[in-house]
């Protein structure tokens, strides 16, 4: 981009030409660097965490590079910023009108404006984490109580017909995920009078 990265960005490797550079921009996201700073601005894409984040990631990027003599410049970060937020799933249909979003600047209203722009696609990730650390939540329950309930079975099992006919019971039940079946099994522990006829049933059962 040739940009002026200053002493952080004195390290190695380096690439085809002296103004490219490697750089961690989770990093840079974190450090000291001006306000002003491109790299400060990109790397603060990678860990934007909300939509008023991300609105003043880029107008603060428009107000800096805005003008014809930075005009390309302003295409790659904008370009690099569709990209940072592909995941994210945000409206970017504003980014599509400078002239509209420089309006909106001299009005104070582009932060704002922004700021709508990408409030549903964060709500809508926020969303779906919820739902599926909910489900994850509730699957891990659900398999604790199933584990939970071939322990007793086998252990019901051992105390009635000894610890062989527990083991092989366990193995047979390790392909059970069926708490219904589980319940029928525990019947079945009280009914049979031998140990090959809970296994026997338990087969046949499959």
């Amino acid at each position: 981009m040739g940009l002026a990265l200053g002493e952080k960005a004195r390290a190695r490797p380096r690439f085809a030409g002296e103004s490219s550079f490697v750089v961690d921009l989770p990093r840079c996201a974190c450090e000291g660097l001006a306000p002003e700073n491109v790299v400060l601005l990109l790397a603060r894409t990678v860990v934007m965490r909300d939509a008023r984040e991300a609105a003043v990631i880029v107008t603060e990027a428009f107000r800096l590079l805005r003008g014809p003599e930075r005009g390309e410049l302003l295409d790659l970060f904008l370009a690099w910023f569709r990209l940072a937020a592909a995941w994210l799933k945000l409206n970017l249909e504003i980014l599509e009108d400078r002239r509209k979003m420089a309006r909106l600047d001299e009005t104070g209203e582009l932060q704002p404006a922004m700021e709508e722009f990408f409030h549903p696609g964060f709500e809508s990730l926020r969303a779906e984490a919820a739902a599926e650390g909910a489900a994850k939540a509730t699957a891990e329950v659900a398999a604790e109580a199933i584990a939970q309930q071939r322990e007793l079975l086998q252990h019901q099992t051992e105390r009635k017909f000894g610890v062989e006919t527990a083991e092989r019971l366990g193995a047979l039940l390790a392909t059970i995920d069926d708490r219904s079946r589980l319940r029928t099994v525990a019947v079945w522990i009280i009914d049979c009078a031998h140990g090959g006829d809970l296994l026997a049933r338990l087969q046949g059962s499959a």
